[in-house]
């Protein structure tokens, strides 16, 4: 068994509802979105996403995109978009919000995730650092990120890691080195899953490019691939390409 997400980037790079998206997820028989808050901050536009979709059928998590960087000290209005990022995301019954690490001080950083996952506990939901992939951006090493995540599991923390593979493969790392770690430590939880071709950041369907796929897909049922495609025509392929050459 594979636990396979789809992110619904899709619907806003394609200009697509939520009632395409949940078309989508029972066309393929997919039970886990991955939503992006940004666009549902504005209540009228949470009501109408609640309205249309199905929270007894589908398994939500999100993703913090609301302009908030946790390398810097926060200020009011971030604390608030944090609090009401948290509170939508219960609203949807998310179990785990992914949040990126910025590009500033990593005590920042470490010291806002202490109030973040203190925070997101009262809601009932676990928070998962993304690496980073451009120049000057925190975690994007593996070493960068695992130092972190010790540190705060070492005192006593719920953190947990997703980890996109298209940025790996932007900043250099080993993807599949760091997988196995990430996974072996306990800290994978997601794995934001497309494929690239060498010396090209296009975002290609599954085993259109070059990371080996099987490789990826070791870790079967302990985490979540989320597929965050450009297009629903690449996620449709990708789904095609997991069940003809990884389910097989």
């Amino acid at each position: 068994m594979i636990n396979i997400a789809l992110s619904t980037s899709i619907l806003y790079k394609e200009k697509k509802s939520v009632t395409d998206l949940a078309d989508l997820l029972d066309r393929m028989k997919i039970e886990l979105a991955e939503i992006y808050m940004k666009e549902l901050l504005d209540e009228s536009l949470l009501q109408r996403f609640i309205a249309t979709w199905d929270q007894d059928r589908y398994r939500t998590r999100t993703h913090l995109h609301a302009g908030i960087d946790l390398s810097r000290k926060l200020d009011s209005n971030s604390i608030k978009l944090i609090e009401r990022s948290l509170q939508v995301s219960s609203r949807l019954n998310a179990d785990a919000m992914t949040v990126h690490p910025g590009f500033h001080s990593r005590d920042m950083l470490i010291r806002n995730l202490l109030f973040l996952i203190e925070l997101a506990d009262n809601y009932g939901i676990r928070i998962c650092l993304e690496n980073g992939y451009k120049p000057g951006e925190l975690c994007r090493k593996t070493e960068e990120i695992l130092k972190i995540l010790d540190n705060l599991s070492e005192s006593g923390y719920n953190i947990r890691a997703t980890y996109d593979i298209g940025r790996s493969f932007q900043a250099g790392e080993n993807i599949y080195d760091s997988l196995n770690i990430l996974n072996k430590k306990g800290y994978l939880l997601n794995i934001h899953t497309v494929d690239h071709e060498n010396n090209s950041y296009e975002i290609k369907a599954l085993g259109e490019g070059v990371i080996d796929m099987t490789a990826v897909f070791k870790f079967r049922n302990s985490v979540w691939y989320v597929l965050e495609l450009d297009s629903i025509e690449k996620t449709v392929k990708s789904i095609r390409f997991i069940e003809d050459n990884i389910l097989q």
